[in-house]
């Protein structure tokens, strides 16, 4: 859905210009909408455009070498980019415009930026801030931002930090809420290199729900790829595996493929830290390829460095040593961080092919920098594998000294995750080898954490099930359970079903915190006295832990209804429940997607599509439930859109069409299914219902809505009548 009709038809008038040989209206058409013609998605159309203008247009107007230099930018296509901006420089001179030239500088330093070149595209930016209009207070920003983000790469971080300031300052002055979000994403990459990465978290998440809440899915695709680069380091895995998932997708839509490289990387390492190799493999060596076309070089050195990585975990040392050694001959010189980073994992290598004396050197050589930028995180890390370096080498001595120092910055940070040992490659076996007692207390905090030596429950013999899509069922042993003694206990349960799972930061999570009896009670008791309601919730649990654990004696702790300073929860880990498997699988299929095998897609999402027998909780209306309910309803419909497209490609046109209308009796206003079913329609010869189809969403939004059909699917009808 969009804006209602003839807000825009600037692509009409443009091709219509071309296709009249009015090729100078053209022109002027294409420079003064540049902006809306260069938002993801209209990126190819504008390309048509550019190609049918004549070459000696555009040397009559060199802004239109700027549109052309913008759109091979958003492409990837950087080399090409720098190259027509500089055929477009001597001529913006000569014409003594100004404004183009500053936006030429501008693009330029973006340009250099992105091929790891920071110093060339400071002093670019500073000739760009030259020609800036006094009022071009928005050219201001760009360029200081540019500036601001090539000193942070360069780890200038005081430098990087003031222009930033000065940027938000000049967002804040003319009332530029998406601009303060744009800032607030790229210094917030400051407190991620400096391992601060739970205040890099709050500062990404706020940027992704505004972005969410927004239009501009081109700063949306962003946003989940910055913040899903994070939730990698913090090993937050299923998080970071959903948004960067959805990020690649996205930017394949959009076309925006000057991040679908970085985005890959970062999934593939997320699917290494999973285990999950073959598939980890297949991405990353996607991601190597489209860095290298891009020239996008630290990024590709990161695809090098992941793939080494990778084929450490999987124990091939010939394989992982060989991407190690590329990662180090392709690291650009002012990428310092890569510099350190290369460094670094050739002494992983080194270590692991027992080369000792070469992996300390390396490790030391990293953490020398890591020290003088205080890079808390990884120093943290160098630290615990030069004390791996030093148990191999049976020195106890040296080794416990680098094990205190690094667990020292981890206590500090909140970095426990560095020792949870379903991750791969963690450092939870230092714990009992070398232990220091000043950090007793530490230490046993984490054995609780990661060996769930904290609840002593007594072995149970209860196996529970959980169906949330479609209702609520519960299975113990095998058995339905279709009578309550109580209904408040089935409540109770669908209250913490409802608590537990939620859905932040573009996902959803399984929540392991603790429920207040205090919220519990105001949920379905708010309108009895306290002592009334304490009692309620009492016998609630009660009743739940009996139907859950028929055998549970009476004072023993239950293993699925926990309790906890006055709060409760369920043991989602203990428990079968059909929404996990529903999201696994959808997570499945999207990756499937990205590997380019789209019968192994389709197949992961029949078998969510399988799970899905209605609504969440339907039948339970709580404030709780209704947000998950609306996202999990949207996702069962881009599934069903996604099997339709598959099926469209391979021109099973008929499972198509049912696909479709099975996602329109949910979603009636989806342009995207519209808009496909209108296309299959066209492919079977069937132009009268294509065009029905059409008058069907249009009538739907108008008398609904009040809105009028997209420019898309406009594009399209027009095409289906004139073919």
């Amino acid at each position: 859905m969009s804006e209602p009709p003839n807000s825009s038809g600037i692509e009409e008038k443009i091709r219509d210009a071309i296709n009249q040989g009015s090729f100078n209206i053209a022109v002027n058409l294409i420079i003064a909408h540049s902006r809306d013609l260069l938002q993801p998605g209209k990126i190819n159309e504008l390309k048509e455009f550019l190609r049918a203008i004549p070459e000696e247009e555009y040397s009559k107007n060199p802004r239109l070498i700027l549109v052309s230099a913008n759109t091979d930018y958003l492409s990837g296509e950087l080399q090409h980019a720098l190259r027509i901006i500089y055929t477009a420089i001597p001529l913006l001179k000569k014409k003594s415009d100004t404004g183009g030239l500053s936006a030429a500088y501008r693009y330029l330093s973006y340009v250099y930026q992105d091929m790891g070149k920071n110093k060339k595209a400071i002093e670019i930016s500073k000739v760009g801030l030259r020609y800036l209009a006094p009022d071009d207070f928005r050219g201001r920003a760009g360029l200081l931002s540019t500036i601001a983000g090539s000193y942070w790469r360069l780890l200038e971080y005081k430098r990087a930090s003031s222009f930033y300031k000065k940027v938000m300052e000049i967002y804040i002055a003319v009332g530029d809420k998406e601009g303060e979000m744009r800032t607030l994403a790229n210094s917030s990459a400051i407190e991620m290199a400096l391992g601060n990465f739970q205040k890099a978290a709050r500062e990404k998440e706020e940027v992704l729900r505004f972005y969410q809440n927004s239009d501009n899915k081109r700063s949306l695709c962003l946003a989940e790829l910055n913040l899903g680069a994070l939730y990698s380091q913090m090993r937050e895995l299923e998080r970071a595996e959903s948004l960067l998932t959805s990020a690649i997708l996205r930017a394949k839509e959009l076309g925006l493929n000057l991040a679908l490289g970085p985005a890959m990387v970062n999934l593939g390492e997320v699917l290494s830290m999973e285990k999950k190799f073959d598939q980890a493999e297949s991405v990353l060596q996607q991601a190597l390829k489209e860095t290298e076309k891009n020239q996008t070089m630290p990024y590709y050195t990161n695809a090098c460095l992941a793939l080494s990585k990778l084929y450490r975990l999987k124990n091939n040392f010939d394989l992982s040593h060989k991407f190690a050694v590329k990662a180090i001959d392709f690291c650009p010189k002012e990428s310092p961080i890569e510099q350190a980073n290369v460094r670094f994992n050739l002494g992983q290598v080194f270590l692991c092919i027992k080369r000792y004396n070469e992996a300390i050197r390396l490790f030391k050589s990293a953490l020398k920098f890591y020290e003088r930028m205080g890079m808390d995180y990884h120093r943290a890390v160098c630290y615990l594998e030069l004390a791996n370096v030093e148990i191999k080498r049976e020195n106890k001595k040296y080794a416990l000294k680098y094990f205190t120092k690094g667990l020292k910055i981890c206590k500090k940070n909140n970095y426990d995750f560095l020792f949870n040992p379903s991750f791969a490659s963690n450092y939870y076996h230092l714990l009992d080898a070398l232990g220091p007692k000043s950090f007793s207390l530490y230490i046993k905090k984490l054995h609780l954490k990661y060996e769930l030596l904290s609840e002593p429950y007594v072995e149970s013999k209860s196996d529970v099930k959980l169906l949330t899509l479609g209702g609520l069922k519960v299975f113990v042993n095998g058995l339905e359970i279709k009578r309550w003694r109580r209904n408040s206990a089935r409540q109770i349960l669908a209250v913490l079903l409802g608590k537990q799972i939620t859905y932040r930061g573009g996902m959803f999570n399984f929540d392991e915190h603790f429920i207040p009896a205090d919220s519990l009670m105001f949920a379905l008791w708010q309108d009895k006295p306290q002592q009334l309601a304490a009692i309620n919730l009492q016998v609630a649990i009660n009743e739940l832990r009996k139907i859950f654990e028929p055998e549970l004696k009476e004072g023993k702790k239950s293993k699925f209804v926990q309790y906890e300073s006055q709060s409760y929860r369920l043991n989602l880990k203990e428990i079968f429940l059909d929404l996990q498997e529903f999201l696994n699988y959808y997570s499945q299929a999207r990756q499937y997607e990205i590997s380019k095998r789209p019968k192994l897609a389709l197949s992961y999402y029949n078998k969510a599509l399988d799970l899905y027998k209605g609504d969440f909780l339907s039948g339970i209306d709580l404030i709780d439930i209704i947000g998950l309910r609306e996202e999990l309803s949207r996702i069962y419909v881009d599934m069903l859109i996604a099997c339709a497209r598959i099926n469209f490609n391979y021109k099973n046109f008929d499972l198509c069409r049912n696909y479709c209308k099975t996602a329109l009796e949910k979603d009636k206003w989806s342009e995207k299914c519209h808009s496909l079913l209108m296309e299959c329609y066209a492919r079977i010869g069937r132009k009268d219902l294509a065009l029905k189809q059409y008058e069907i969403l249009k009538e739907s939004l108008e008398k609904d809505l009040g809105l009028q059909p997209g420019r898309e699917i406009e594009e399209l009808k027009n095409k289906i009548l004139t073919d």
